[in-house]
């Protein structure tokens, strides 16, 4: 039994991640299988003094493809996205989080100036509308499609083998999207983001569930090594997982 990652998330994130765990772990193997291909739409000029908010770093790769100047800051949902926006030319402003925290960040902060928010066509929580009627001036601004595809022929080959499957989610929509297509025998094993992640993966009764202690990326490769583990112990035949 060899184990598999299977990355299901966007390009360029996933092929970025598959080099990241083959670097880590060079005997494991990766497979890259996008159930999501990002389309950028085109994005209005911002109005003078306007801040953007961003909750991914596909909405910063949305402002760079745009090829707009004009904000200076940009409120970040995390520290990834706040690192990709300071490459970008921003004033960038991490909550370390999660859109909730996001959203407590940009209360506590106050800001006078209108703020937008440059998301995906599919999101969740509102959170432009919440702060909105809360008093802030903010506006939505979708600046990309997530456009589903569907899994490989290989990774549908692995979900119905018996080597263990290794999954990353680091979305809801991601999860939804995997849950909703396997179909496999192969002994599940999945690293969550987050507890809503986690809670959408269950009904699959995957062999480990793995939460990752913070909402990042770092955390989540702990949360990784701890499935990779797992799976070796399955693998030697040390008993259940």
């Amino acid at each position: 039994m060899q184990p598999v990652v299977l990355i299901t998330r966007p390009d360029p994130d996933a092929t970025a991640l598959a080099e990241e765990i083959r670097l880590r772990w060079p005997a494991l193997r990766v497979l890259v299988s996008p159930q999501q291909e990002i389309v950028y739409t085109p994005l209005p000029t911002p109005e003078p003094g306007e801040e953007l908010i961003f909750t991914s770093r596909n909405g910063v790769r949305a402002w760079i493809r745009s090829g707009l100047t004009g904000a200076t800051r940009a409120y970040c949902v995390g520290d990834a996205t706040a690192e990709a926006a300071q490459a970008a030319g921003f004033s960038a402003i991490s909550a370390g989080g999660t859109a909730e925290d996001l959203g407590k960040l940009i209360r506590k902060e106050a800001p006078t100036a209108r703020l937008v928010h440059l998301r995906g066509a599919v999101h969740r929580g509102d959170l432009a509308e919440r702060l909105s009627a809360e008093g802030l001036a903010v506006r939505a601004v979708t600046a990309y499609r997530q456009q589903e595809k569907p899994l490989s022929a290989e990774a549908l080959g692995v979900m119905s083998g018996e080597d263990p499957v290794l999954v990353p989610l680091y979305s809801p929509r991601s999860a939804r999207l995997f849950a909703t297509a396997w179909n496999g025998s192969a002994p599940l094993m999945i690293a969550a983001i987050s507890p809503v992640i986690a809670g959408i993966v269950a009904p699959l009764r995957p062999r480990v569930l793995e939460l990752a202690a913070q909402p990042n990326g770092g955390t989540m490769l702990v949360a990784l090594a701890g499935l990779v583990s797992r799976s070796h112990q399955l693998e030697a035949g040390r008993g259940a997982v």
